[in-house]
């Protein structure tokens, strides 16, 4: 439609991108607002204000979930969840990721949405304009995305490599379970996917091992005031997989931690283990970069005790 042959009338603002959510629902990604069309416009169809608070990012920033809520980067960096029948769009992004996507320099990239049946959650990729990254991204290595849903938890990716980032990604499927995968065009021309299974990254045909680690934390017992003596640390890691390293963050402040104990943690149960740290809060760090190896975090436990006032340090 023209905008100006029915009754509808035009978006009053810039669109960024135009989402088909279903044959009764239109949606236009503005740059500062978010409209819907509903119904035929030449039948009675009516143009709605969904939000002024956010629009869409340009391109296709977009993807739906198996129950079609609706994900997507809005134009002023934030990821939201939108389900039908809710009055506005939720940001996802706020409690951890917030300012790394709101990052995002959107004179160079766009952010590419992408939902993993298998992974039950959300990529979100940033991809070059003219889909070179030597030249729109100075050669340098970016960050993309993980949202899993089942946790509400946001995951960093980055690539080994710039020859290997995205410049496009699109899901497919098939009869076959491996034939149901996640597609990637690389800046090199070649087309790769993401495995799941793979222990290590066979990207540039040179096998490295994956860098992988998750920071659970701040671990602060209620809304208590003072020091905290954390104590007596145990870990489950799955039996069927491999090791990884361990270290206690404590400290003051969040972004200011200092290494408090260390150690390989192997399969099965690890613990529990004879250590006495005194922080403010306390952070576990797991990680593991074994060549040929994948590993899985089931569970920890950690005794804290009140460690009486703050000391001067």
């Amino acid at each position: 439609i023209s905008g100006v042959s029915s009754r509808a009338g035009r978006v009053p603002d810039i669109i960024n991108c135009i989402v088909p959510y279903s044959d009764d629902l239109l949606l236009f990604g503005g740059d500062k607002s978010i409209w819907r069309m509903t119904g035929d416009p030449m039948a009675g169809g009516q143009l709605d204000l969904v939000t002024e608070q956010t629009g869409m990012g340009w391109g296709r920033p977009y993807t739906k979930d198996p129950n079609g809520v609706l994900y997507f980067y809005g134009s002023r960096g934030s990821v939201y969840r939108w389900v039908p029948g809710q009055p506005v769009p939720q940001r996802i992004s706020m409690r951890s990721v917030e300012r790394r996507v709101q990052d995002i320099d959107q004179s160079k990239y766009y952010a590419r949405l992408v939902w993993s049946n298998r992974d039950e959650g959300l990529h979100v990729f940033q991809v070059p304009f003219n889909g070179q990254w030597a030249t729109s991204g100075s050669g340098s290595l970016v960050k993309h995305w993980f949202y899993e849903a089942k946790t509400d938890a946001w995951w960093e990716d980055q690539y080994a490599t710039v020859a290997v980032q995205p410049t496009a990604a699109t899901i497919i499927d098939g009869d076959q379970s491996a034939d149901r995968k996640i597609l990637i065009a690389g800046e090199d021309g070649r087309v790769r996917y993401i495995d799941s299974a793979a222990t290590d990254d066979d990207a540039s045909e040179s096998a490295s091992a994956i860098d992988s680690y998750v920071d659970i934390g701040p671990l602060i017992p209620g809304n208590q005031a003072g020091e905290f003596v954390y104590q007596h640390p145990e870990v489950w890691l799955a039996n069927d997989r491999g090791s990884a390293h361990m270290q206690l963050l404590g400290g003051d402040e969040p972004e200011d931690q200092d290494l408090k104990h260390e150690r390989t943690l192997h399969p099965g149960r690890n613990g529990p283990m004879l250590v006495r740290a005194r922080a403010d809060q306390m952070y576990m760090r797991l990680r593991s970069a074994a060549s040929g190896e994948s590993w899985a975090f089931e569970k920890a436990s950690i005794y804290v005790a009140s460690g009486g006032m703050k000391r001067a340090r």
